[in-house]
């Protein structure tokens, strides 16, 4: 995913390796690490809570949505996608359920 945060982390990191202890410089390293992982994980996850739709939609929206329309497209890009997604599903449900439903026909004409 395109992350920002990156971007701007190893600069800081730098930094900080300049400016402070070495001690704290590793632990802030270590930190931005740990949290910059965590957040390429929990942020799709998170977006998907509650919602019946695959990770992999979320993260195509949250994706499409960045590179589309910038910050705002983190959170309405994913809403867009999976409401898309339900309704395409919720279209398809029907023709399914009424093929199962119609009884095969045995060449008679029944009057």
């Amino acid at each position: 995913m395109l992350q920002v945060g990156g971007a701007l982390l190893i600069p800081l990191v730098i930094y900080v390796f300049a400016t402070a202890s070495t001690t704290t410089a590793v632990l802030f390293m270590l930190w931005c690490g740990v949290v910059g992982t965590l957040d390429n994980f929990l942020k799709p996850l998170l977006l998907e809570r509650g919602v019946d739709v695959p990770i992999v939609v979320v993260s195509l929206g949250v994706m499409g949505g960045f590179i589309a329309m910038g910050l705002v497209g983190l959170f309405v890009g994913p809403v867009i996608l999976c409401v898309s997604y339900r309704l395409c599903l919720n279209w398809l449900e029907p023709a399914a359920s009424e093929k199962a439903e119609k009884p095969a026909t045995s060449g008679a004409v029944s009057k």
